[in-house]
């Protein structure tokens, strides 16, 4: 089955964000403390979506096929 992992970080400063929650339909997963993430899935089309108290959320319609390596970037709300 193939992995996707990355990091979440912040859009503005580009730290990693920690314990940040990322879902792939059925599949969920936290970022550890530095931002990063990783998930092993069947092969197929998934909704992938990261959440975060103080971040805006993210969804995304993602092919998975093969091991992806990818970074993904959320922008801070206003509080």
């Amino acid at each position: 089955m193939p992995l996707i992992e990355g990091y979440v970080r912040d859009r503005n400063t580009g730290k990693g964000i920690p314990y940040a929650v990322v879902k792939l339909n059925g599949y969920t997963t936290a970022t550890d403390a530095t931002g990063y993430f990783s998930i092993v899935v069947p092969a197929g089309i998934y909704t992938l979506s990261i959440r975060h108290a103080m971040y805006r959320p993210f969804s995304e319609t993602i092919k998975i096929e093969t091991n992806i390596s990818r970074d993904f970037y959320l922008e801070r709300m206003i509080l």
